[in-house]
């Protein structure tokens, strides 16, 4: 949602993300999405549901962008206390990735 890509764009450079589904393929395309749109300031990092090793990274996560179903099952994972929790159930057109790409990577060049 463009809310929610709004608040990562105003997230400090270097913020590590995890980017967390309930699959290999719900996280990948999730990750994908959200890099095509011009947040490369940004550390995203996956976390899997199905994969037990690769939760425990959830302590690393100054943020965590996921679906409404995965940020039911946050509790369980422990996530530290502060983290902020992007919700993102609807998706972009791949037009509108890229308009918000061209959008944010117009407004880094102003600020630099």
């Amino acid at each position: 949602t463009l809310d929610g890509l709004n608040k990562l764009s105003e997230l400090p450079g270097g913020t590590a993300v995890a980017v967390m589904g309930n699959s290999r393929t719900c996280t990948e395309n999730l990750l994908r999405s959200l890099e095509g749109a011009g947040l490369e300031h940004l550390n995203f990092f996956q976390i899997r549901e199905d994969d037990q090793e690769n939760r425990s990274r959830i302590g690393e996560a100054k943020a965590v962008v996921c679906g409404s179903i995965s940020a039911q099952r946050l509790p369980k994972l422990d996530l530290p206390e502060g983290v902020e929790v992007i919700v993102q159930d609807r998706t972009l057109s791949k037009g509108g990735v890229e308009m918000l790409g061209r959008m944010l990577r117009r407004l880094a060049q102003t600020t630099a």
